[in-house]
């Protein structure tokens, strides 16, 4: 997985129908070796020194961030980061830490448990509290080729 530079980069959601928009630009803002492109450059270099509610205000007033109507969706992107996996809730004042990632897990073995808990709490899991909210995961993760194509190269060169 691309290496996360900082979670300063974190914004506030400020805009109630952003919120795709919120938590891809909070994992691809903190994101080293990507390319964003120009338009996301220079914004990442506007909002470098501003809070994260600013940060959150200026996706807001940018074109990064108009969609179609999702006021019933809530997007949620956790990464990982500093040996450790972080929650990025825009609707949340900072990154929240989730779990330890060491030389011997995987981000992905670690978020299970956090996910089962959340899916648990919000959904209908048989609480009897009335809830039916519905969870969609959509992983950002490396690329299966490349990532086999440079390991039989690393072995192809030894």
């Amino acid at each position: 997985m691309n290496q996360i530079l900082s979670l300063s980069r974190i914004a506030n959601q400020l805009n109630d129908d952003a919120c795709t928009s919120q938590a891809i630009l909070n994992i691809l803002l903190n994101c080293s070796n990507i390319n964003i492109g120009m338009e996301l450059s220079e914004f990442k270099e506007y909002t470098r020194e501003m809070s994260p509610k600013m940060k959150g205000l200026a996706i807001s007033d940018s074109s990064l961030s108009h969609e179609g109507d999702e006021e019933t969706y809530h997007f949620i992107s956790y990464v990982p980061a500093y040996s450790k996996l972080w929650e990025l809730d825009g609707l949340k004042s900072g990154p929240l830490e989730v779990g330890d990632v060491t030389a011997t897990t995987e981000w992905i073995d670690v978020i299970q448990l956090a996910l089962r808990t959340k899916m648990r709490k919000y959904g209908s899991g048989g609480d009897g509290g009335g809830h039916d909210i519905w969870f969609s995961l959509l992983p950002i993760v490396d690329d299966a080729y490349e990532k086999a194509n440079n390991e039989w190269e690393y072995w192809k060169s030894e």
